[in-house]
C-alpha cells in the first residue's frame, strides 16, 4: 500500500528583465525565450571569491546586449 504526505512546492510565477524591466508570466508567448542564468564565483573571480553571479533577460535584451558574440545556428 502506497503512503502519502503532503509537499510544498514553488513554481516560478514570473521574471523581470533586469535590462529592460520587462515582466514575462508563463503564459506569454515569449516565456521561453528568456535567458536566465545563476552561478557562483570561484576562487579569484572578479565578482568575489563564492560570490553568486545571476541575471534574468528578456530575448531581445539578450540579442541586444550579447547579439554581436553569439553563434546563432539555423534550427532542425
Amino acid at each position: 500500500m502506497l503512503e502519502y504526505r503532503d509537499k510544498i512546492v514553488q513554481e516560478v510565477a514570473a521574471c523581470a528583465c533586469d535590462r529592460c524591466g520587462r515582466r514575462l508570466t508563463p503564459g506569454d508567448d515569449d516565456w521561453h525565450e528568456k535567458l536566465s542564468v545563476e552561478y557562483r564565483g570561484g576562487y579569484f573571480s572578479v565578482f568575489g571569491d563564492g560570490a553568486t553571479v545571476s541575471i534574468d533577460l528578456c530575448q531581445q535584451c539578450v540579442r541586444d546586449a550579447l547579439g554581436p558574440w553569439l553563434r546563432i545556428c539555423p534550427g532542425v
